[in-house]
């Protein structure tokens, strides 16, 4: 089997570029047929990076700049059997602490300041929308999120900042750390 982590990043306008940190064993196939391809709609594009629509603590108006996601997934624990071929029985799939990394154009400390909301610690939503066309949208997103690091920035002229959310189950036995929504 194997066991994967999760992330991805916005780069310039395009669709966001995903990665897959696998790790795992596994066999060459013996035999392989490749399926007939069929493409349904080719004019339809998957959602970009120009379409973005954060929401940090109930503020949705931040221009966005870029967006980056890690799972943080440990797959790096091998289970090792002394009582089978080759001594290996798989890896363990660890524990993940989701984080969103979001750069913005700094806004007014009044709309939105993301150094307040890391000192006070406070839990907070946010989720981030890639996409606007129903049905070919996605969302991400935590129901309970903490700014834990934040560090501002300049284009330039024009003051960034960028901040780190890192999401939380609602209860130690709910799995809504990170909610993914096809949409």
């Amino acid at each position: 089997g194997v066991q994967s982590d999760f992330a991805y990043e916005t780069q310039g306008l395009g669709v966001p570029v995903f990665t897959f940190d696998w790790r795992g064993v596994a066999s060459a196939p013996s035999d392989l047929t490749l399926p007939a391809l069929t493409i349904g709609a080719a004019g339809v594009i998957p959602p970009v990076a120009s379409a973005v629509v954060a929401s940090v603590n109930g503020v949705t108006t931040l221009t966005v700049r870029r967006v980056a996601f890690r799972r943080n997934r440990t797959t790096e624990t091998a289970r090792l059997a002394q009582n089978l071929a080759g001594g290996h029985a798989g890896f363990i799939a660890g524990g993940f602490s989701p984080e969103w990394e979001i750069e913005v154009e700094r806004p007014a400390r009044a709309t939105f300041d993301p150094e307040a909301l890391a000192a006070a610690a406070t839990s907070i939503a946010f989720s981030v929308q890639f996409g606007a066309t129903q049905y070919n949208r996605w969302t991400h997103s935590t129901v309970q999120g903490q700014v834990i690091n934040v560090q501002p920035a300049a284009d330039g002229p024009l003051a960034t900042v960028t901040f780190t959310v890192r999401g939380f189950s609602s209860t130690p036995s709910a799995n809504d750390a990170e909610l993914l929504l096809f949409n």
